[in-house]
């Protein structure tokens, strides 16, 4: 379960006057309501707001919105949103065939005819294939029910959920799909007797019926259009094996996870573009950017089930619950690549994810991510020697700099969030070692992780052979195409 931020470091956030800020969604295509300060269902009063932007539904991206006298005007926020998003809005306009405003006023931008593309989406709705939704959890019945309530609203005509308890050690998981969901016969419990988020995930591959696959954590929430755009994106290109979503920030109460949304997430940033990685077309920083988690990952991906089973699913040795603790999906995201397949991030399938609260745990967690990342690098490398010198040429050189840079994110152009929100005075707000030394502090933890990801790799290796896990499949001589 996430760490509970401490009571001095909650009430240093709220003293900072940036936080607890309110993760909300605007729809431009309607009429512009106020925005308050006061979540009517927890009644916890904020300083201010981030909120995802849509037209027709389709997400364009984040801004910050402050409260003044909690609440914010319609009035007031409007020109922001076409400060920063005029060029995105203009485009899906042209594309649906539909007038291009010179601005956007409170009254939104309204249509009178079905936008051709929600009309390409119900087209799509109308033949969607079955898919299997598999959700790794263990001992997190608290953040599993938010989860689910999701997961059962999805506006996807034909799936199932299947959630996967991963050795676990109460029978809180299984009291609440009991309690909840045994009436709804799209929700499946499966119980995985070994830990790893790989083997729930495997188990969940081996008893999946649909033909697409698709992955969260207990620890997120989907977006209801979630399903439907990351399967659409399988239609992209020719040879779609694997396809990833964006993630955002659930929750933005503490320092420590208004840090990871700027500096992980994203977060400040408008919508990342689409892109379609094809065998044919060598990304230089692809395999960086899905280390540093910019492309998606497990929390927000897709797959055929035919190709996870040609490879034998995720790696046991790789994922949380092992030594290596994280990378297990950027093995998979490399394979559909070396196997001939197509792979596509799609920024409209948006998921929202809780990040830890506190720094100790953001600490951790990225020193996981440092394990993982040298781990994965050397078993892909073992096992397609041919890209070893492009991890040594693009990888470790982006890994050197973005180290060396203190892991600061870029400078905003001005067409982002405000100066204030998109380069905050981390060392002032904290009130503890100065910006330079909290992030460096981070970086550190991400370096000493890279030290040590190939202990990490041997030991979870032993492991593996030790419990004879063998990934099925490996060298298949099956065609997947």
């Amino acid at each position: 379960m996430l760490e509970t931020a401490t009571p001095t470091e909650v009430s240093q956030d709220r003293a900072s006057g940036l936080l607890p800020a309110r993760i909300l969604e605007i729809e431009i295509s309607q009429p512009l309501d106020t925005l308050s300060a006061i979540d009517e269902v927890t009644g916890t009063y904020y300083a201010r707001a981030y909120c995802m932007i849509r037209l027709h539904t389709q997400p364009l991206g984040m801004i910050e919105v402050p409260f003044s006298n909690g609440k914010a005007s319609p009035q007031a926020y409007a020109p922001r949103i076409w400060d920063v998003f005029a060029d995105q809005i203009r485009q899906h306009l042209q594309r649906d065939g539909l007038p291009l405003p010179a601005s956007l006023d409170t009254s939104g931008l309204p249509f009178l005819e079905l936008p051709l593309c929600l009309k390409e989406r119900e087209a799509f709705l109308a033949h969607a294939p079955f898919v299997s939704v598999i959700v790794p959890t263990r001992d997190h019945p608290q953040c599993l029910a938010d989860c689910l309530s999701a997961l059962v609203k999805l506006q996807y005509p034909c799936y199932e959920i299947l959630i996967v308890d991963s050795a676990p050690t109460t029978t809180a998981t299984a009291d609440l799909i009991r309690q909840f969901y045994s009436d709804d016969p799209r929700v499946r419990y499966l119980v995985n007797k070994q830990p790893g988020a790989s083997r729930a995930r495997n188990l969940g591959i081996m008893e999946a019926k649909g033909e697409i696959l698709a992955f969260t954590d207990d620890d997120a929430v989907v977006d209801v259009h979630w399903l439907t755009e990351l399967v659409r994106a399988f239609g992209r290109a020719k040879r779609v094996v694997c396809v990833t979503g964006s993630v955002s920030p659930l929750r933005v109460d503490t320092l420590a996870q208004l840090w990871f949304a700027t500096y992980f997430r994203g977060m400040g940033d408008r919508a990342k573009m689409r892109r379609i990685f094809s065998p044919e077309i060598v990304e230089s920083h692809l395999y960086y950017r899905h280390l540093m988690g910019n492309l998606g990952g497990s929390v927000n991906m897709a797959a055929t089930a035919a190709f996870l089973r040609h490879i034998g699913g995720f790696d046991p040795a790789l994922g949380p619950g092992t030594p290596t603790q994280a990378a297990e999906d950027v093995e998979v995201f490399i394979h559909a690549n070396m196997h001939g397949g197509t792979y596509v991030y799609e920024p409209a399938a948006l998921v929202y994810h809780l990040d830890r609260p506190d720094f100790a745990g953001v600490e951790k967690q990225i020193h996981g991510y440092g394990l993982s990342v040298l781990a994965v690098l050397l078993k892909c490398i073992a096992q397609y020697p041919s890209i070893a010198l492009h991890f040594m040429k693009h990888v470790f050189s982006r890994l050197f700099f973005f180290i060396r840079a203190e892991g600061r994110p870029k400078k905003s152009p001005k067409k982002n969030l405000s100066a204030e929100a998109a380069a905050p005075k981390w060392g002032e707000l904290l009130g503890w070692e100065g910006e330079k030394r909290a992030t460096k502090r981070i970086m550190r933890q991400l370096l000493s992780g890279i030290c040590g990801g190939p202990l990490a790799l041997i030991k979870s290796t032993v492991i593996q052979r030790n419990k004879r896990e063998v990934r099925s499949n490996r060298k298949s001589s099956i065609p997947l195409w």
